[in-house]
C-alpha cells in the first residue's frame, strides 16, 4: 500500500543514514523511493534498533536491486507501542510484514576449496606439507594453463584467473591473495580445517627442472574429497635435495603429502554447474570475441576521445578558463564545492557542525543553508557545470560577494564523535580515458529536487539528453562513514 500525508509527513532518514534515527520509543515506517510501504515495526529506542546491521531485514533491504529506502518515524510511548503497531499493520498492510526473512545461504571454506580444485585439478600438484607452519602447498603451473586456454592478453589471463579464485556464492572465507594477479603471479591462501592451503606458481621450480632436464612423475591422491596429483616420493627427494626457495622457507623443511591426510569434514553438495571446465572455456571464448574484458560494455563510436581537453575545446570550453574567487581543494587542479546534504534538516536538528566558516559570524539562526566543502577537479567542473550545476555549488571564497549571504561551509559534518556523513557522488568514464571522473551533489539548490533518487534521475536525464560521447554512470548515495576508515 502507498503511505499517505500521514506518513509522509514524518520525519525520514534514508537507510543509509540510519544513525541519525532518534534515541527515543516509537514507530518506524520503511517507504521506497515510490512511496510503497514495505514494513512496519517498533522499537524502544529507534536509533538502536537500527544499529550496525542488528535489524532482521536488513540484508534484505540492501539486496533489493533498484529501490531506496527511507526509515520515516514517530515518537510513541513504550506502553502503547504494541497497539498501535499492530493497528498500523493492519491498515497499510506492508509488503514484508509477516513475510518470511530472506537468510542467504553460508557456504564453507571447504566447499569453496573443492571448488577450486575442480577447476584447476590439470594444472596443480601437491608439492609437500610444512609441519611448523600446519600448512599444504600447492604448485600451480600457469604456463599450461594459459596455454591450455589460449589466452590472448594479460588482461584475458588475470579474468580467467579471478573466475577460478573468486566465488560469487557466500562463502565464510575467501580466497586471500598476496599482492595483486598480474604478470603471472599467483600467490593466494586459505584456511580450512586446520590448515592452510597455499597456491603459488613457483616458477623457479620448473626453470630447475629445465636445466637439469627433468620430468616430474606424479601419483594420484585423494585431497579434501577430490583426485589431485602429487610428487612421487624419488621427485619429492630431488626437489628436496635442491632445497629450493619456497615463499619463508625451502623444499627441504617439507614432508610428503599423505593420501586422504586432508579429510572433508562438512562434505556439502558441490554442483558440477558451479566448476565446469567448459565453462571456464567459454569465459575465454567470451574475451576473444569482446563480449569481457575492458571496452566491453561501452558502444563503439566514430572518434575516441584522446583527452578531457579534446573533449572541452569540442564543446567550445577552453580547458585553463579561469574560476576567479573559488578556493582550490587539495591540489593544484581540484576545486572547492558546497553540497547542501539530503539529511539536512535531519543533521540540523542533531548533528554537530564543526563550522569553520560562516558568513555571520555567531548567528546561526540567520543561516539558512550549510554546505558541506567537498572537491572536484577543475576540468571535470567546467564540463559538468551546465548539467550539475544546480546540485553541487562553487565554492567561492567567504568575502567574495558571489557567496550566498545566508549560507555557512563546514569542513565536516559530524553525527557522533567518530561518524560523519558523506556526500552522495556520481562518477562519469568516458570510453578513451583511462580513468572516471566523480563529482559530489546533493539538493538541488531551487528546491524542486531534495531526495537522492529525484536528483539521480535528473543527472541522469540530463546527461541523456546531452550531446556527448557514451559514457558510463555511476551513482553512490550519501552515507555515514567511521573516521580512519574508508
Amino acid at each position: 500500500m502507498l503511505a499517505d500525508e500521514k506518513i509522509l509527513r514524518l520525519p525520514k532518514v534514508s537507510l543509509e543514514t540510519k544513525e541519525l534515527l532518534p534515541e527515543y520509543s516509537g514507530i518506524y515506517y520503511v517507504v521506497d523511493q515510490n512511496n510503497v510501504v514495505m514494513y512496519i515495526g517498533k522499537a524502544k529506542n529507534l536509533q538502536k534498533r537500527w544499529q550496525g546491521n542488528s535489524h532482521h531485514r536488513i540484508d534484505q533491504l540492501k539486496r533489493t536491486k533498484g529501490h531506496q529506502f527511507y526509515l520515516h518515524y514517530e515518537k510513541v510511548p513504550q506502553y502503547n507501542l504494541d497497539q498501535i503497531e499492530k493497528n498500523l499493520i493492519e491498515q497499510y498492510r506492508p509488503e514484508l510484514n509477516d513475510t518470511p526473512v530472506k537468510k542467504s545461504t553460508i557456504w564453507s571454506a571447504e566447499a569453496l576449496l573443492r571448488e577450486t580444485i575442480r577447476k584447476i585439478n590439470d594444472f596443480i600438484f601437491i608439492l609437500g606439507v610444512s609441519e611448523q607452519y600446519k600448512t599444504i602447498y600447492l604448485n600451480f603451473d600457469y604456463q599450461a594453463f594459459t596455454r591450455k586456454y589460449s589466452t590472448q592478453s594479460l588482461d584475458e589471463e588475470i579474468g580467467l584467473i579471478k573466475e577460478v579464485f573468486v566465488s560469487r556464492k557466500n562463502h565464510i572465507k575467501k580466497w586471500e591473495w598476496h599482492g595483486r594477479v598480474k604478470f603471472a603471479n599467483i600467490h593466494t591462501q586459505i584456511e580450512v580445517n586446520n590448515f592452510k592451503i597455499d597456491i603459488q606458481n613457483r616458477k623457479n621450480i620448473f626453470e630447475v627442472l629445465s636445466k637439469k632436464n627433468i620430468c616430474l612423475s606424479f601419483q594420484e591422491v585423494e585431497f579434501a574429497g577430490e583426485k589431485i596429483r602429487t610428487l612421487s616420493q624419488k621427485d619429492f627427494d630431488l626437489l628436496s635435495q635442491e632445497d629450493l626457495k619456497v615463499y619463508n622457507f625451502t623444499t627441504s623443511k617439507l614432508r610428503p603429502y599423505q593420501s586422504s591426510e586432508f579429510k572433508v569434514i562438512l562434505n556439502e553438495e558441490i554442483k558440477p554447474s558451479w566448476v565446469t571446465k567448459e565453462e571456464l572455456k567459454k569465459i575465454q571464448e567470451q574475451y576473444s570475441l569482446g563480449i569481457r574484458g575492458k571496452n566491453s560494455r561501452i558502444i563503439a563510436v566514430e572518434k575516441t576521445i584522446l583527452s578531457l581537453d579534446e573533449l572541452l575545446i569540442s564543446r567550445g570550453i577552453q580547458p585553463d578558463q579561469p574560476l576567479p574567487d573559488v578556493y582550490p581543494y587539495r591540489g593544484n587542479d581540484t576545486i572547492r564545492l558546497y553540497i547542501h546534504l539530503f539529511e539536512f534538516d535531519e543533521l540540523r536538528k542533531k548533528a554537530s557542525f564543526n563550522t569553520y566558516y560562516r558568513k555571520v559570524d555567531n548567528q546561526i539562526n540567520y543561516i539558512d543553508v550549510i554546505g558541506l566543502i567537498s572537491g572536484v577537479n577543475r576540468k571535470i567542473w567546467l564540463l559538468f557545470e551546465e548539467f550539475i550545476g544546480d546540485f553541487s555549488y562553487l565554492g567561492y571564497r567567504i568575502e567574495s560577494p558571489n557567496f550566498p549571504n545566508n549560507h555557512a561551509c563546514t569542513e565536516r559534518v559530524w553525527v557522533s564523535p567518530r561518524k560523519y556523513i558523506q556526500p552522495a557522488r556520481v562518477t562519469i568514464k568516458f570510453e578513451g580515458l583511462s580513468s572516471g571522473f566523480g563529482i559530489p551533489f546533493g539538493q538541488d539548490i531551487h528546491q524542486q529536487f531534495t531526495t537522492f533518487e529525484a536528483v539521480k534521475s535528473e543527472i541522469t536525464r540530463r546527461l541523456h539528453d546531452a550531446d556527448l560521447p557514451p559514457f558510463k554512470l555511476t551513482f553512490t548515495p550519501e552515507k555515514i562513514v567511521t573516521k580512519g576508515r574508508r
